[in-house]
């Protein structure tokens, strides 16, 4: 039996498990790629095999799991012979199989190791939008342990598993019943709520308009299968830390020009009015999330959201830089008292307000000024 994957074979027993067919077989060109995600043979020249070429990715995937091998080999005229190979710990034991004795089912997820298992400390979440339950499964097990997972059939069911809980970040297929990719990613990224959450699209349509009516829809992304499961898990990962550096621009200074990161028109409208808000009620001692929420137009619980994922401040942090970034700006522009500013600022107290002042600045207020002053 010839074995060109047996070079890390390293237990001394393993279990051959062979499947055998009576077709055509496969080309030697083919046999390898027959494991990669979404391949279909051209062998099916009349398209009369439905699948989804998710199947042996999936299959390769849970063999290697266990440490095991999967390989397959032609032959011509007389079928495909698939071979399994799974290490077995201990030294088996030839017994008879009794005639009373019946093969209990097993659950796929008990075999697989505990060191393969979901991360249970992972902090963000995918939202996964796929009709196919078998490619949905498969895309599941590539992510499952770097991000929460949240899985869709269809653009409806999406959008009620994002009402429910905000992901970071949504892969959709395009083509689905009910409501397609391209309708989902229009109704998020015209969804003052939803619209900073980034999405990826994933489809077969491969001409240049069918590509740029994705991009139309306002997706962030757009892969064609099939495709590289590593080339998604990277772009997944660029877009996330664009978003991560959004926000460590805004808590750095909070000023939309200084930004050099794409936002959305939604997301740049939706910061412009909130703080714009903050702005125009520095003096309000009783401005609050509450106040905000209310000129804004939004529910508390998605104002917050939306606000954090954006900023990486609280709304409570962000009026508080922004009283700040006034308060060093008059020490800087004007001949205002400490006191005076601190006024118009609404701080409570002049020592709160210089410890938070400090914290920001590496000085005091009189100290800010001071140095401002000299390299005037």
């Amino acid at each position: 039996m010839k074995l060109s994957q047996n070079s890390h074979l390293i237990e001394d027993y393993y279990l051959h498990i062979q499947v055998s067919d009576n077709g055509q077989g496969i080309s030697q060109e083919e046999l390898e790629k027959i494991f990669q995600p979404f391949y279909r043979s051209s062998q099916d020249l009349h398209h009369q095999v439905a699948g989804s070429g998710i199947g042996l990715s999936l299959a390769r995937f849970i063999v290697e799991q266990h440490n095991g091998i999967i390989w397959a080999e032609t032959m011509p005229q007389s079928g495909t012979r698939m071979h399994v190979l799974l290490p077995v710990q201990e030294k088996p034991v030839s017994a008879p199989i009794k005639q009373t004795e019946s093969i209990i089912p097993v659950n796929i997820q008990e075999l697989i190791p505990n060191d393969t298992k979901r991360n249970t400390a992972v902090t963000q979440t995918l939202l996964l939008v796929e009709d196919n339950k078998d490619v949905l499964e498969y895309l599941e097990k590539q992510f499952e342990n770097e991000y929460n997972i949240l899985k869709a059939g269809n653009g409806k069911e999406a959008l009620e598993q994002i009402a429910l809980k905000t992901p970071d970040l949504i892969v959709s297929d395009i083509m689905m019943p009910e409501m397609d990719g391209l309708e989902l990613c229009t109704q998020i990224k015209q969804n003052i709520k939803f619209s900073h959450i980034p999405v990826i699209l994933l489809t077969a349509k491969t001409m240049p308009s069918q590509i740029t009516e994705g991009y139309k829809a306002g997706a962030d992304d757009y892969i064609i299968k099939p495709f590289d499961i590593t080339l998604l898990q990277t772009r997944i990962k660029n877009l996330l830390t664009s978003r991560k550096q959004i926000q460590r621009k805004y808590e750095k200074k909070l000023n939309l020009d200084e930004l050099g990161v794409k936002t959305t028109r939604q997301d740049e409208e939706f910061l412009k009015q909130y703080t714009a808000i903050i702005k125009a009620n520095f003096s309000n001692p009783d401005l609050d999330v509450d106040m905000i929420c209310k000129e804004i137009g939004m529910s508390r619980a998605n104002f917050y959201r939306k606000a954090k994922t954006l900023t990486a401040l609280s709304p409570a942090e962000m009026i508080k830089h922004l009283r700040l970034e006034a308060a060093a700006q008059m020490l800087r522009e004007t001949n205002l008292s400490i006191s005076e500013i601190l006024e118009k600022v609404a701080f409570s107290s002049s020592g709160y307000f210089a410890s938070c002042f400090k914290a920001v600045y590496g000085m005091s207020p009189k100290e800010y000024r001071n140095v401002n002053n000299l390299k005037d």
